[in-house]
């Protein structure tokens, strides 16, 4: 995420609540800014249109201020399994937390028939669901995850080829299942890898409409009573 110096002094005093080693985290001095970044924080202040940025990773664990999070170093070895036992904290879900968080809701006008904006919004029945009554909430995935602390990304299935399967690293062996691990490609180095593939061919899908679906890479639950609470994880496609 760049943000513009102008607000620098309102991300340090979070920032100084998190990991005494930001450097996993934070970069000051950002120089190769997006220029739709730029314009789009020229849209909120006209003032920062000369203004220098830094950059955070919002959702890093390693804004932890216990600075016990660490990567995965090697495949199947069990951490990611400790890090959601643990559930270290994130720039971003604290920030929602905290009195003085640097980010935080607001009211935005939005006029929907002006410039780029949606000439027109129309609105299809497709079907009902019988919700009084019941403990089932239907609400925007983007919105609840917001609200939770949590990453609204989306999940893109590309079609990629992580490693080299022309350069062998080391193999191991893992209940009687001999696995190998190989160089990984660089992505500046991608294409030349893949020269024959077209766009199609680089998003799963059997058709366009199956291969535009952006899920949301956290998963939304049903939850409901009864011996237990149990969860249902699915992929939410309400807007």
């Amino acid at each position: 995420m760049f943000i513009p110096n102008f607000y620098k002094s309102d991300f340090e005093i979070l920032k100084e609540k998190g990991n005494v080693d930001s450097s996993q985290w934070w970069k000051d001095d950002v120089t190769k800014v997006p220029q739709e970044t730029k314009e789009a924080w020229e849209k909120i202040n006209p003032n920062i249109s000369n203004d220098s940025y830094f950059a955070i990773k919002p959702y890093s664990f390693y804004f932890d201020s216990s600075g016990n999070y660490k990567r995965e170093l090697k495949n199947l070895s069990g951490t990611p399994t400790e890090t959601i036992a643990k559930g270290y904290y994130n720039f971003y879900a604290r920030t929602l937390r905290d009195n003085n968080g640097p980010i935080t809701f607001g009211n935005a006008d939005m006029n929907w028939i002006s410039g780029k904006n949606v000439k027109s919004i129309k609105f299809e029945k497709v079907s009902s669901i019988d919700v009084y009554g019941n403990p089932l909430v239907i609400a925007d995935q983007d919105i609840i995850n917001i609200l939770s602390g949590y990453g609204i990304s989306k999940y893109i299935p590309f079609n990629l080829q992580y490693e080299d399967l022309t350069k062998p690293v080391e193999n191991y062996t893992y209940n009687d299942v001999k696995v190998n691990t190989y160089s990984y490609i660089n992505p500046i180095e991608y294409y030349s890898y893949n020269k024959n593939l077209t766009q199609k061919n680089l998003v799963y899908g059997n058709d366009n409409f199956e291969r535009s679906i952006r899920p949301s890479i956290w998963y939304t639950g049903i939850f409901f009573k009864c011996w237990r609470t149990l969860l249902y994880n699915f992929t939410s496609f309400i807007y």
